[in-house]
């Protein structure tokens, strides 16, 4: 593979990165707006195509699989969805706590949101510290 085609696959990977990223925060806060579905169809079914850029982004797929990237971009997914996870679980609390309704669509929403910026800023400090074993 030349380098020109390499360096054009690396900015198509970067742009389905940070396109996926951008799409599901907001699909997530139409989500957490307007507690419903609506006309985003469309708009989930590009997440989901976009989602494979993403892995290839972090390191995971692909032909040029690269094992310190695929190794930061777990740890920044384990992070991610741990995060995810605590955000559910504190929304089912606080909407038992207090009979606030916040609903399914809402928490989903929340969820996809805090999911696609935690590991957008899980994977940039992970990458400026690096991986080293400790």
């Amino acid at each position: 593979m030349t380098k020109d085609v390499r360096q054009t696959r690396v900015r198509l990977m970067a742009i389905s990165y940070y396109a996926t990223l951008l799409i599901g925060a907001l699909i997530g806060m139409v989500l957490t707006i307007e507690d419903a579905m609506l006309n985003i169809v469309g708009s989930v079914a590009i997440l989901l195509l976009g989602i494979s850029g993403l892995y290839q982004y972090l390191g995971m797929l692909g032909p040029d699989r690269d094992e310190r990237a695929a190794q930061i971009g777990m740890k920044a997914m384990t992070i991610s969805w741990t995060i995810m996870l605590f955000t559910i679980a504190l929304a089912l609390i606080v909407e038992g706590l207090t009979g606030l309704k916040i609903g399914g669509y809402r928490i989903l929403g929340m969820s996809l949101m805090v999911m696609m910026v935690s590991v957008f800023i899980s994977n940039a400090y992970l990458l400026r510290r690096g991986n080293e074993e400790r």
